[in-house]
């Protein structure tokens, strides 16, 4: 009795052991990539015209895709997609830091698993499947055999929009009681407008003045007011400027 008693224990502890053997080598080799816009931080998920223009390795805009811990010197797959993932397109070029990138969507990490490559704006646009200004861009690598795919099977998207807001109407007036074309000293003078589409005053704020006196910015959507009270303004016709950004970053026109 005392030698089977033995040996359950030593079972017992010898599976624990195995277990955080096996758990520690999942934390060793756990496969990591990113994809970052041109000129962008890590976590930034618009692709806009500040994004399209900026300078990367590769050339001008595009992502820049970073990954470690794969299998050394192995091949992978890179790959777009346009419509949220329906159909997935290889990247034909594309410049690599860190391990090679072969064309035809296939990079090969480096001795240590690691690998590091551009593609600029041209290698998306080429695409026969580039939806234009606006849509989405999901990015995935996966290994040749097509069964796992990274950071996994919806990849990483990213809002596309390379539309330049616009302002369709305006208006300014005062609350002037006597006319609403003049304003004095304690007057509010009051930019009214439409925009093309959303602009954000949060995440991007309005700047500007009217007449040399910045306003204060109010509205969502695609109506706004730009606002302040008279006070050193210049005496004449009033005059304004307003800069404005859409929900994804792009300066208005």
């Amino acid at each position: 009795m005392k030698t089977i008693t033995y040996q359950s224990k030593y079972y017992g502890i010898m599976r624990k052991l195995t277990f955080i053997s096996l758990l520690s080598l999942s934390i060793s080799y756990g496969q990591s990539i990113s994809f970052t816009p041109a000129g962008q931080a890590g976590g930034f998920s618009k692709y806009n015209l500040t994004v399209s223009s900026a300078s990367s390795v590769d050339g001008t805009g595009g992502f820049s895709m970073s990954g470690s811990s794969f299998a050394a010197t192995t091949n992978y797959y890179i790959k777009v997609s346009f419509d949220g993932g329906v159909n997935w397109y290889p990247l034909t070029g594309g410049t690599a830091t860190v391990g090679v990138f072969l064309g035809s969507g296939i990079f090969t990490t480096d001795s240590n698993g690691d690998i590091q490559v551009a593609f600029q704006h041209t290698r998306f646009t080429g695409l026969a499947a580039w939806p234009g200004n606006n849509g989405t861009i999901t990015l995935r690598a996966s290994t040749i055999t097509s069964d796992t795919y990274y950071p996994g099977a919806s990849g990483s998207d990213y809002t596309l929009d390379l539309t330049r807001p616009t302002i369709s109407t305006s208006s300014i007036t005062s609350n002037n009681s006597t006319n609403s074309t003049y304003a004095t000293t304690g007057d509010q003078v009051s930019i009214t407008f439409n925009s093309s589409e959303n602009l954000s005053n949060s995440d991007y704020p309005f700047t500007g003045n009217i007449s040399g006196v910045s306003y204060t910015a109010s509205g969502s959507g695609t109506s706004w007011t730009a606002s302040n009270t008279v006070s050193t303004h210049a005496e004449g016709t009033a005059t304004f400027a307003i800069s404005f950004y859409d929900e994804n970053g792009n300066l208005g026109s």
